[in-house]
Order: structure tokens, then sequence, then C-alpha cells
């Protein structure tokens, strides 16, 4: 079976070269470190997070399984005879930072008064929220040895999650009727508290598959709303396979044309079959990217992109909201605007 787990790195700030992978430990033995995600770094590290004492950041990374890299770098340019090759990985982010002064050892690439470092955890499976409180202790635990050169921990952390994630819990919990724990950390409380009635607006502009951008300074917030949202489609969260490429989509769901006559009420899952969910939300022309950085904008410009759902904490994005998307939802103030005012009468 498939491990759930991928790999662990250390994401550093550099002062000249700005973020940078600094450390990788648990890859496949096929991969290359060199061939993998020239963007994450800038996931890993989002705009405005050194902002916060702590910050947590989930994005989505699109990876082939045949060649073990990420190539190509761009989403929307993958070649047709490759396309079952490639699927989604899901990676959480958690970044702190510390005063250079207060480290035990300094090389000279400390040259500003604050370190800044995130640590990543990349699994095939979208259990994030699972996963946000070992790695939260373990990155605390990592500033205050007050020592970058001692990575000890990271590895003992892969480690640790390799064993509590093995292929086959997991495969379990996935085919049971009680997959709540996939949710946890997804908080519609808040969600609903902070939104009212708009979470209904979003809600459908979801499933009508519009462009959605979701803004905000504080980056945890903007990927908890989106995942909020998908976890009000039933067992959606399972089946995220495709979402990083408007390209991907499952060829047999969509050339499929027999319907489901009957179901055992005691199954969860036959029930949702005969339902006809999960809706497929993301497949062909969507695109799930739920922290996007500047340098990844082509993608949601593409033409191959007709429908999106994204996070952001940068102003550009914000100021060019006119032109990128139909619904923008303003984290900071609460506040959703219809942008395309075409949609009002079907979101109404």
């Amino acid at each position: 079976m498939d491990p759930v787990i991928f790999g662990i790195c250390l994401v550093d700030f550099h002062h000249k070269r700005g973020p940078e992978v600094e450390y990788w430990y648990g890859l496949p033995e096929e991969v290359e470190k060199d061939q993998l995600w020239a963007d994450l770094p800038f996931q890993a590290l989002p705009d405005g997070s050194h902002s916060f004492e702590e910050t947590f950041t989930y994005f989505t990374l699109l990876y082939n399984k045949k060649t073990h890299s990420s190539h190509p770098n761009d989403v929307t340019q993958i070649p047709e005879e490759e396309m079952d090759d490639y699927t989604t990985l899901f990676a959480i982010s958690c970044s702190q930072q510390i005063k250079s002064d207060e480290l035990l050892i300094k090389d000279e690439s400390v040259t500003r008064s604050t370190v800044q470092k995130a640590i990543v955890v990349i699994s095939y499976q979208p259990i994030l929220g699972q996963i946000k409180d070992k790695l939260s202790i373990v990155t605390n635990v990592f500033f205050m040895q007050h020592d970058f050169t001692d990575k000890t921990i990271l590895d003992t952390l892969y480690d640790s999650l390799v064993s509590i994630y093995d292929p086959c819990t997991y495969a379990e919990l996935s085919q049971t009727n009680d997959n709540s724990n996939v949710y946890m950390g997804i908080s519609l409380q808040n969600i609903l508290i902070a939104f009212k009635k708009d979470i209904l607006v979003l809600f459908k502009a979801l499933l009508l598959e519009k462009k959605i951008i979701v803004y905000g300074t504080h980056v945890e917030n903007i990927c908890n709303l989106q995942f909020g949202l998908i976890s009000l489609i039933p067992d959606l969260i399972f089946h995220l396979d495709d979402s990083i490429s408007p390209q991907l989509y499952d060829k047999e769901i969509l050339e499929a044309n027999h319907t489901v006559d009957s179901f055992k009420s005691s199954d969860k899952k036959s029930v949702y079959k005969f339902l006809g969910l999960p809706l497929r939300i993301f497949e062909k022309g969507g695109l799930f990217s739920p922290y996007t950085p500047l340098q990844q904008i082509h993608n949601i410009k593409s033409d191959k992109t007709q429908f999106f759902m994204i996070g952001t904490s940068n102003s550009l994005l914000y100021e060019q909201r006119d032109q990128l998307c139909d619904i923008f939802v303003n984290l900071n103030q609460n506040s959703v605007e219809i942008i395309n005012k075409d949609l009002n009468p079907l979101l109404n």
C-alpha cells in the first residue's frame, strides 16, 4: 500500500536568497531533492508570517509518481500523455522566529536580528489537522534548543508520524463510517459565527465551480475556511487527488454513465454512493490551492483553470481581485464580495 507520510523538510529565510529548503528527511529513495517544488519555500513561509509568533500554512503540491519529481512546476503545463502519472500531495508548515542573539551557534549566514524557519510535513493524504498539534510541539522544542545545527528532533518527528499513520491504519480510517478524525482542526462553529448566512453564498459558489479567493493576514484562518467548506461535502476530503491541477481528472468517473439503484442503510459509504456523493469538485478545470504565493499567480490566470478556490495573504492579489476572481473573501473584515455581479441571482 502507498505510504501516508511523504517526507519532512526545514525551510529557512536566507537574508539574500529568500526562503529556501535547508534540510530534507524521510524522502522516498527514488526522489531527487533538487527536483522538488521550487515554490515550496514561499508556501511554507507565507507573506506576513513574520508578524506572528507562530504561523500554520496548509498547501497542495503537484507530484509525479512515475519520475518521483515535481516537474513541471507549472500545474497547467502537464503533457497530455503524462497526466495519469501525477497526483496531489498535502503539506502543513509551522513557522516561528527567534532573535539572533539568543542562538548558541551562529554561522555566517545569520546577518539579521531575527532568524525565521518553518518545519514542513508532506503527506499523501489531507490529514493536516491531525498533524498540527504534534508539529507545533516539535517546532517549539526545535526553537527552544537555540541551536539549529541539531536537527535530530525533525528526524524523530518523521519517524513518529510514519509509525502513527501506517498505510493499513489510514486505509481503515478512510473506509470506516466514523471518519471524524479526518476533519480534526476544522472549526465550523467559528466559520459560521464569522460569516453567518454568507457561508451559504460561499458554499453555493463552490458547488457552482466559481473562482474564489480567500484573503487575510492570518494564514491559518484562510486555510481553515477552505477546508471547512470542503468538509460540508460528504467524503470529498478523501477525493482530492486531482485538485492540484485543472488538467487532472478521474477519467473513469467522468465517463461513467451508470446509477446505483440500491444502498445499505447501515453503511454510510453505500448511502453516499447511492446519492452520487462525493460531488467531484476540483476535477477537470478546477484548482484547489489553500495557500497560493505570488509566484503561482500564473496558475489561476491560465485559460485551463476554469474555476478555483485559493488562499493568499499577498496584498498584490488583493489589489488585482477584480481581474482574478468571481468571489473575494476578506477574512480581515469577515466579508464576502461578489465581484462577478452576474452571479447575484444565483447566489441569492
